[in-house]
């Protein structure tokens, strides 16, 4: 039996399970099982397995906000090269954070966070930046010279969301008022005790 038949075999018996409810759990013992199996199958096979990591949500210095575009890069693009230059990049970064400042006035820390959502639309709206092959591979692209565009579009779009989302709250409020006044009804309740007594007249 050749390896590669030992190792489909292997992922059968591991799939057998499929059966079972908690197979698709992802903190399941069999779910794990089949995972590695799976794992096993494609690097025997000459495939790179690469664990996607997590962006982190708590962006509160330089060093995490160049992490989290490295990592997202790994997470958009896991077979992209990535060309790292620590003292480049924290540079960039402290520029990238003093501009972010200039243009909305927020604090220091504030300003990261905002930067850190910034690095984010990028990788989530690429497309619309229009990006040559290859510019994604390190940190410059956030650079304040030549590619302070990027940073601009970015924070365009960040306030077209929030612009976006403003007029949908609006509309929403306006409904609501409308559906009240129509049924004369108010929505939201005082207490505790006034849902219990709503849900003793059902």
């Amino acid at each position: 039996m050749s390896k590669f038949s030992k190792d489909i075999k292997a992922l059968q018996h591991a799939l057998d399970t499929l059966e079972q409810p908690s197979l698709l759990i992802p903190d399941g013992s069999r779910f794990k099982a089949v995972l590695r199996e799976c794992v096993v199958l494609l690097r025997n096979n000459n495939h790179t397995v690469k664990a996607i990591p997590k962006i982190t949500k708590d962006i509160k210095n330089l060093r995490e906000l160049v992490g989290l575009f490295y990592n997202s890069l790994t997470h958009y693009h896991p077979d992209t090269v990535q060309y790292r230059e620590e003292k480049v990049d924290m540079s960039i970064a402290k520029a990238f954070v003093e501009k972010i400042r200039e243009m909305t006035s927020l604090e220091y820390v504030p300003a990261i966070a905002m930067c850190a959502y910034l690095v984010k639309i990028v990788f989530r709206y690429e497309k619309r930046f229009g990006f040559k092959p290859g510019t994604l591979y390190n940190f410059r692209i956030f650079g304040q010279q030549e590619m302070k565009w990027v940073t601009e579009k970015a924070l365009y779009i960040y306030n077209a969301e929030r612009n976006d989302q403003a007029v949908l709250e609006r509309a929403a409020e306006r409904e609501t008022d409308k559906y009240e006044k129509d049924h004369s009804i108010e929505f939201g309740y005082g207490s505790i005790e006034e849902i219990k007594k709503l849900i003793d007249k059902l």
